[in-house]
């Protein structure tokens, strides 16, 4: 009973850890939580390891499957996961080192641009990396 406790608790904290991490250890919590029930039920070390196993990679590889398939041509766009994708905002501000301060759908983003922008401007993503890189409409 105390495997079984341990294990729904562990399983359902790295969940929740997930969903303030990066987002790839959802499997994992539910792969301990199936370890869990199954040790509860059979006693068996080597089937409950098994079990965590197996289900941890059936669901890493569904996961992944299923965010790829929900990506244009099967690739990660940096722009979609961040919300990003229409790409236009409004520079808020410059700072004291050269960068600008944007708003893009209601967030504030840090930003450089090639071009000299003031505060009003509206602008376009033209690269989404470390910073976002822009330019004027």
């Amino acid at each position: 009973m105390e495997v079984l406790i341990l294990s729904l608790l562990l399983g359902v904290l790295i969940i929740l850890a997930d969903i303030f991490l990066a987002g790839i250890f959802f499997p994992l919590g539910f792969g301990v939580i199936v370890y869990g029930v199954v040790y509860f039920y059979t006693a068996n070390f080597i089937l409950s390891v098994a079990a965590f196993i197996l289900t941890s990679i059936i669901l890493y590889f569904f996961t992944f499957k299923l965010v790829k398939s929900k990506v244009s041509g099967g690739e990660i766009n940096i722009k979609d996961i961040l919300g990003l994708s229409n790409g236009v905002g409004v520079v808020i501000k410059e700072t004291k080192d050269g960068f600008y301060i944007v708003r893009i759908n209601g967030e504030d983003w840090l930003a450089e641009s090639d071009e000299k922008l003031k505060k009003g401007d509206k602008i376009r993503i033209t690269y989404t990396g470390v910073m976002l890189k822009v330019k004027s409409l």
